[in-house]
C-alpha cells in the first residue's frame, strides 16, 4: 500500500476513535474547560483601535532570532485579515491542511474565524516540563505583543494534562510570553485526547494563520505515520509559509 494511503487509513481510524468518546470522557473534557477556553483580550481587529493596529503593522520585526520569520509572516497575515477590506483584498490562508491524507499541501482560507498563532511547547523528544524559573525572552515577547495589538490571539499547545494548566500558565507568564495571562491554552482533557484533535477543534472556531514547533509532527500528525518521509515532499513549501520550525520556546528544568 502506498505510504500516503497508509497514512490516510491510520489518520481516518484515529479520528473515528476520537469521535467515539464515551459520556464519561466528555464529562472529563468539560472539567478541563478552564484550561482550554481562555481567550485573548482582543479577538478581532475591530476591537483594537485603528491607530494601534496600524502602528503594530508597520513596526519592524527585528532581533527576534529564530522567531523572526514566524512573527513576520503572522503579521503579514494579520494585515490581510484585519486591515484590508473589499473584494480585491487577498485572502489569508490557514496553516491547517484541508485533507492531510492527500499529502497535497492544500489549505483552506480563513473566512470569518478569529485569527490565532499556534505554538507547540513540547520538545521533539518528550513532554514540556514547565520550568519554575524560565528565562525571559524579550524579543519573542515583544513580537507576540505586536501580534496581539493587531488582534491576533496566541495559542499554546502541549500534551500536558489540563490539570497542569496552572503550571504551564505560570511559566508562560514568568517568561514574559503571556504577560496578561490571557492567551489560549490547548492541553489534553482525557487519556485518549490527542494534539491533532485539539488542533482540529481550534481550527473550527479560529483561523490558525501559523503553527510553530520544533518538529514537523507539530504541524500535523500525519508525519508520525509516514513510512517514507519523501511522501510528504509536496508539503515542504509550507515550511516558512505557515509552518515554522523553531527551537523549544521555554527551556526545561
Amino acid at each position: 500500500m502506498p505510504s500516503g494511503a497508509l497514512a490516510g487509513a491510520d489518520i481516518s481510524r484515529d479520528r473515528r476513535e476520537a469521535r467515539d468518546l464515551t459520556a464519561s470522557a466528555e464529562l472529563e473534557a468539560s472539567q478541563g474547560e478552564v484550561a482550554t477556553n481562555q481567550t485573548g483580550l482582543a479577538t478581532t481587529g475591530s476591537q483594537v483601535p485603528a491607530s494601534i493596529r496600524e502602528g503594530a503593522l508597520i513596526a519592524p520585526v527585528s532581533n527576534a532570532g529564530q522567531f523572526t520569520d514566524l512573527l513576520t509572516y503572522a503579521r503579514e497575515q494579520a494585515g490581510q485579515i484585519l486591515l484590508q477590506t473589499g473584494e480585491n483584498a487577498p485572502p489569508a490562508s490557514t496553516a491547517v491542511l484541508s485533507n492531510p491524507a492527500a499529502l497535497d499541501g492544500k489549505r483552506d482560507e480563513c473566512g470569518e474565524r478569529t485569527p490565532t498563532v499556534l505554538i507547540d511547547l513540547d520538545p521533539d523528544d518528550g513532554l514540556f516540563t514547565p520550568p519554575s524559573t524560565p528565562a525571559a525572552q524579550p524579543a519573542l515577547a515583544d513580537g507576540l505583543a505586536n501580534l496581539r495589538a493587531l488582534g491576533l490571539e496566541i495559542t499554546w499547545l502541549s500534551a500536558n494534562s489540563a490539570a497542569d494548566a496552572g503550571k504551564v500558565r505560570r511559566a508562560l507568564h514568568a517568561s514574559g510570553l503571556d504577560p496578561e495571562k490571557s492567551d489560549n491554552l490547548l492541553l489534553m482533557r482525557y487519556q485518549a485526547d490527542r494534539k491533532q484533535t485539539r488542533r482540529g477543534e481550534l481550527s473550527e472556531t479560529h483561523c490558525i494563520v501559523a503553527i510553530a514547533g520544533d518538529t514537523r509532527s507539530d504541524f500535523d500528525e500525519l508525519y508520525d505515520y509516514l513510512l517514507k518521509p519523501e511522501a510528504a515532499f509536496a508539503l515542504e513549501p509550507i515550511i516558512g509559509n505557515g509552518w515554522f520550525l523553531i527551537p523549544p520556546v521555554l527551556g526545561q528544568n
